[in-house]
């Protein structure tokens, strides 16, 4: 299933509905990260929330691995809350995804 997701391609991070990230690195400003319109935006962002998270060498060391290795990826469909419970199986067959 996660294949047959990935290979969806989109045009922007965020949730599907076109709103802000939902994910536990942005809960302190709700709604404050995305919608963004590429790879380099939704990075900056993670900078961004690192950032505010605190202050230190971890960090500065993150934000910098950040800025060197994540480049080129493209933007697909993606399931961040895969759960058990989140999953619904009609005998043998997994029929859809929750949540």
């Amino acid at each position: 299933m996660f294949v047959e997701l990935r290979q969806l391609k989109g045009h922007f991070v965020g949730c599907i509905d076109r709103t802000a990230c939902n994910d536990q690195l942005f809960d302190h400003d709700l709604g404050g990260y995305g919608l963004f319109d590429s790879e380099a935006q939704f990075n900056e962002g993670i900078i961004k929330a690192l950032q505010s998270s605190g202050k230190g060498v971890w960090v500065d060391l993150t934000c910098e691995m950040i800025r060197e290795t994540i480049h080129g990826y493209e933007i697909v469909l993606t399931y961040g809350d895969l759960d058990p419970k989140n999953i619904l199986v009609k005998g043998s067959e997994v029929v859809v995804l929750l949540d």
